[in-house]
């Protein structure tokens, strides 16, 4: 009996589309009950489901805080399939998290911190206490079960002792790129933790694995160390036995992940990027015997998120498909690519039961708020059974309804954009607009339940997150749309879908604002540059030079910027400069409020600084507000409140609102 238990991906990053009919319904003016940034941020959050071997159970990881601005602690709770029992498994004071059944159903090995450090714990499902079965110096960074006795966990090696000494000496001085880890591989008991072995030591940084189910290989991502731009550029998949002796290796694509074997252990798969760094477009399958290598993927151009096998002929992946995410099975020889489940929900978190042919998935959509869901294959998306709602206190909110629209952008290119209206909408009103660009470039606008939609919304304003070509979810050719061409193209899908708006009557021309997180920021950065159509702008953690930039951030630079920029700013400076929105903020006008985090390592403060300079130099209305020991998210609670406060308010202020 086989269990597929997919584990959260925290990024959104982002077939059946619903097109916005125009005519829409006039809602009463009735009093709005607003969601509060302070409600948002204090909910509780569900994550990581995976049912149990016999199909009967759902392992779920719940997170709760004492106080909106307090940290978040985890608990592993069980649901039964039919949503009629509920019970706390885990009790710790602190977080547990990524719960994975044993084969045999009787047990759960799960991650936790009651040791100070992120070991493997071990609890029984008919009671008792969990025992602490990992005790590793550096704690450990991922497992999985071999069969009922044994696990493999990767855990970061110690820096090489002499390097350490030497920056000792230097008083913390150290030689660029001798910061980073490598990783081990081990085998262990659950029963008798002493008996361990090892099967790899120091030779290279491992990001993901999976042990075959006798323990005698196993399916490594590997690279040279843990800095994350050799992981996306360079990284490996490699088969190795149990003696650490590689038996394959693999490097024909970028940005590789989700290894996984075949039940019988005969094939192993993974998936990787055939174009640019994040297109994820190719599932690949190895028979081990012959390490023959096929990409079954290849004329679906899926954007795939992660993969599972059914059985020992037929795999599962799970991928973004326009503004949603939907579930595809596809055999192991190739061929006809089916569909487990309609794109319709949001959902990244899910486990596959291939006995009872059912799915469990942590979904969302439009005004509608995370859940536990259960459906069985090939069923309607609508007909999923909710399990469990963890903030139905929601219901009670004014929320703001959203839908996919369909605009042609200057070359006829049909764009999809998520709009979300206000929750008293009156179609005989025309109303303020917020431009609202996704990251990236290349993420996507996804329908799902958003706070940003949702606070913008209840101020009254219309929300449009445009998927404007660069962004993924829309295929290959879409993705490397903009590649050299990063506020041309982008910049114009958007801003097509700021004129369709107008033209169809729903907007005020004369009220709209823009803003934006990470690319968004950048985004907006650009739009300012180009033109005055806005009456206000925020920007957080945004790029204003990308020429500055390349030397500044940790992953786009070399191959990546080859990718983007198609060059290097030594070799081809225009490439940048012309991106760049500083060599154009001398015609701005539109008031900025600029967001940032000290320690931002993505996008680093120097590009915040440049912005506000410049826009100082030529008389803009500008606020910049940073925020110490902050990184590209700016996570922290009562930051992130912060953030958003002033963001609405920077809005209701150039609105005379």
């Amino acid at each position: 009996m086989m269990n597929v238990c997919m584990q959260s991906k925290l990024k959104k990053v982002f077939s059946t589309v619903f097109i916005f009919v125009l005519t829409l319904p006039v809602l009463s003016e009735n009093p709005i009950h607003k969601l509060t940034i302070q409600e948002y941020i204090g909910g509780i959050t569900i994550d990581s489901p995976c049912v149990s071997p016999d199909g009967t159970s759902i392992a779920f990881v719940q997170g709760e805080k004492q106080s909106w601005d307090g940290s978040r602690t985890y608990h592993i709770w069980l649901i039964s399939a039919d949503g009629s029992q509920k019970r706390k498994l885990t009790t710790s004071d602190e977080s547990d998290w990524g719960p994975r059944w044993s084969p045999d159903g009787s047990k759960i090995a799960f991650f936790s911190m009651r040791s100070g450090k992120r070991q493997v714990h071990l609890i029984p499902i008919d009671g008792g206490e969990a025992s602490q079965i990992t005790n590793e110096e550096t704690g450990v960074r991922l497992f999985r079960w071999i069969d009922d006795s044994r696990i493999a966990y990767v855990v970061s090696e110690s820096r090489d002792s002499s390097l350490v000494a030497a920056e000792e000496k230097a008083g913390g001085g150290y030689v660029v790129g001798t910061e980073f880890n490598t990783s081990a591989l081990w085998v262990q008991s659950v029963n008798e933790p002493s008996d361990k072995i090892k099967i790899t030591g120091g030779q290279f940084s491992i990001s993901d694995m999976a042990p075959a189910t006798d323990g005698k290989q196993f399916i490594l991502l590997t690279a040279k160390d843990s800095d994350l731009y050799k992981q996306i550029v360079h990284g490996r998949v490699v088969l190795m036995d149990d003696q650490g002796n590689e038996l394959f290796a693999f490097d024909g694509a970028k940005a590789l992940g989700n290894v996984g074997f075949s039940p019988d252990n005969r094939k192993i798969s993974f998936s990787g990027s055939t174009v640019g760094y994040s297109s994820s477009n190719a599932l690949f399958v190895v028979d081990v015997a012959t390490k023959s290598v096929k990409n079954l993927t290849e004329t679906f151009d899926p954007t795939i998120q992660s993969i599972h096998w059914l059985d020992n002929n037929t795999l599962c992946f799970h991928s973004l498909r326009r503004a949603y995410t939907g579930l595809y099975q596809v055999s192991a020889q190739g061929g006809e690519i089916k569909t487990l489940l309609e794109p319709y929900y949001v959902f990244f978190s899910y486990s596959v039961h291939p006995k009872t042919k059912r799915i469990a998935f942590i979904g969302e959509r439009s005004f509608n708020p995370t859940a536990l869901f259960i459906i069985s294959w090939n069923r309607r998306p609508e007909e999923a059974r909710s399990l469990y709602c963890p903030n139905d206190w929601m219901e009670d909110r004014s929320l703001a309804s959203t839908r996919v629209i369909e605009y042609p952008s200057f070359d006829g290119q049909p764009i999809e954009a998520v709009l979300t209206v206000p929750p008293n909408y009156d179609s005989e009103k025309v109303y303020p607009l917020l431009v609202l660009p996704h990251g990236g470039p290349d993420g996507m606008s996804l329908n799902d339940f958003s706070l940003f939609g949702q606070l913008f919304a209840q101020e009254g304003l219309f929300v449009l997150e445009p998927n404007f070509r660069g962004g993924i979810g829309y295929g290959s050719d879409f993705y490397k749309a903009n590649r050299g061409r990063i506020g041309d193209i982008d910049y114009r899908d958007i801003m097509a879908g700021v004129d369709y708006l107008i033209r169809e009557g729903m907007v005020d021309s004369s009220r709209m604002v823009v803003g934006g997180w990470s690319f968004g920021g950048t985004m907006t950065n650009w739009i300012i540059s180009q033109t005055n159509r806005f009456k206000a702008a925020v920007c957080v953690a945004g790029v204003c030079d990308y020429y500055s930039r390349y030397g500044q951030g940790d992953i786009n630079h070399s191959d990546v910027a080859r990718w983007e920029f198609m060059g290097v700013p030594v070799l081809n400076p225009e490439n940048f400069t012309r991106s760049s929105p500083i060599h154009f903020l001398h015609r701005c006008k539109t008031p900025t409020l600029i967001m940032h985090g000290e320690d931002d390592v993505r996008v680093p403060v120097a590009q915040a600084w440049e912005l506000y300079r410049a826009l100082n130099d030529v008389g803009v209305d500008v606020e910049f507000v940073l925020y110490p020991d902050a990184g590209h998210g700016i996570s922290a609670p009562k930051q992130y409140a912060d953030v958003m406060t002033r963001w609405v308010n920077w809005y209701n202020r150039h609105l005379n609102r």
